[in-house]
């Protein structure tokens, strides 16, 4: 669903909406980025839920403001291709 989304609103705009908030797509994870960009680094972001214990241990205890920036974006894409058929 993630990648009809990304499709659907474009992985230029999702590049631009990111540089727009400070850089990455994806905040680096914390444990000095050792992490990197892994597999469901994105479900915590895209579903809000950056308090919860996978969240916090794939993002860090403490969301950065450009994760909860990045969080509000995706949910607001998803509202919009769920309701229009497009996400951007």
């Amino acid at each position: 669903m993630f990648a009809r989304l990304a499709a659907a609103c474009g992985s230029a705009k999702l590049l631009d909406v990111a540089r727009g908030i400070g850089g990455s797509p994806i905040p680096r994870p914390h444990l000095g980025g050792a992490l990197g960009a892994c597999h469901s680094l994105d479900v915590p972001l895209a579903f809000g839920t950056l308090d919860s214990p996978v969240a916090a241990r794939l993002i860090g205890d403490e969301p950065t403001p450009e994760a909860v920036t990045l969080t509000h974006e995706l949910k607001q894409a998803w509202i919009r291709f769920v309701t229009t058929g497009d996400a951007g």
